[in-house]
């Protein structure tokens, strides 16, 4: 005997497939119109007009209501977004309390997770931008990247325009504005300086205010905390600690440097440096366009250059102006003892 399928039955079929369909493939929102697109427990929950929105995952763009072209890939990614726009959440936490700050890019578990207006930021690895509230236009690659970057403040003229690239690079930095550190531990330790420079694994390492310096070079001024200092090649400077207007290449300067420039290795009046080093010292100096050059400028006068057994130029010294003293010295008894030759000759001429 043959089985037949009741004709009645069919639509039951087909209901029952579509149930079993949504269960195992999470919601696709209904509204077409919107063309929202969600999977996960209780992902876009609460879309009212916002359109073009992606969530993958629990709870992601929960609060979303009028935020546009927001994609959120993770557990509670994006989760309190309401009206932030072009935002791009990977990871679980991943910019979690962004409410209202829009553009930003966020990637790695609890990236950006407590950014709320802050917009236009770009965040890859774990924790990266992590405590940013409203900074702006600050790029971080790299686990614990600008970390602490904008913590606590409700301005976003503070922490903003950073980069940082690299493990825990500017991983202290709060209100500092326009740094960038590329390296490993670059800058960590940057709390408000700005405009600072450091390219190289612990490069500025150390500085927590000083502003305007700028190193390249493993551990180049990692122990400075000044201003305008300048440092080029491996653990350049890595001396110096209070100076500042310093140009470092190949030199690990001195502990309280200021105005000074040094070039060339050789050991430091006081070494801070990574296990005491010495760099090697250079045994010759070439410089181009000195040699057959007229002197042009200036006020006219020209004077001789002297050097001393540490390497530093000057047009004057103490030794130097001994021996000018000396000079003038034997010249008056020079001069005294010709007088004294003429009147002898008077007197011989007499007898």
């Amino acid at each position: 005997m043959k089985n037949n399928i009741s004709i009645t039955k069919i639509p039951n079929i087909f209901s029952y497939l579509f149930y079993l369909l949504m269960y195992i493939f999470p919601t696709i929102s209904s509204a077409a119109e919107t063309y929202n697109t969600k999977t996960g427990n209780e992902a876009l929950e609460n879309v009212t007009t916002g359109r073009f929105n992606t969530a993958y995952g629990w709870d992601a763009l929960h609060n979303n209501t009028e935020g546009t072209y927001n994609t959120a890939t993770g557990v509670i990614a994006l989760f309190y977004n309401t009206t932030g726009n072009h935002n791009t959440a990977n990871g679980a936490g991943a910019l979690t309390n962004n409410t209202t700050g829009s553009n930003n890019s966020a990637s790695g578990a609890f990236s950006l997770y407590y950014n709320t207006t802050g917009s236009e930021n770009t965040a890859s690895g774990y924790q990266a931008l992590n405590l940013n509230v409203t900074g702006i236009r600050n790029v971080a690659v790299g686990h614990n990247a600008l970390l602490n970057n904008n913590r606590g403040s409700t301005s976003n003229k503070e922490g903003s325009s950073n980069t940082a690239v690299g493990w825990s690079a500017l991983k202290s930095n709060t209100s500092g504005v326009q740094n960038t550190a590329v390296g490993e531990s670059a800058l960590q330790s940057n709390n408000i300086g700005e405009h600072n420079t450091a390219i190289g694994e612990d490069a500025l390492f150390s500085n927590k205010s000083g502003s305007g310096n700028t190193a390249t070079g493993e551990s180049a001024l990692n122990n400075a905390k000044g201003n305008r200092n300048i440092a080029i090649g491996a653990q350049s400077g890595c001396a110096l600690v209070t100076g500042n207007n310093n140009i470092y290449i190949g030199s690990l300067g001195a502990n309280n440097d200021s105005h000074v420039i040094r070039i060339g290795g050789g050991p430091s009046a006081v070494n801070k440096c990574p296990q005491k080093i010495t760099l090697p010292v250079q045994t010759k100096t070439y410089i181009a366009g000195i040699h057959g050059t007229t002197l042009e400028g200036g006020d006219g006068e020209v004077k001789q250059v002297y050097i001393n057994s540490l390497g530093q130029l000057g047009t004057s010294t103490t030794t130097s102006l001994s021996i000018n003293s000396m000079i003038e010295n034997q010249n008056a008894e020079i001069k005294k003892l010709r007088n004294e030759l003429k009147e002898l000759r008077k007197m011989i001429e007499l007898l």
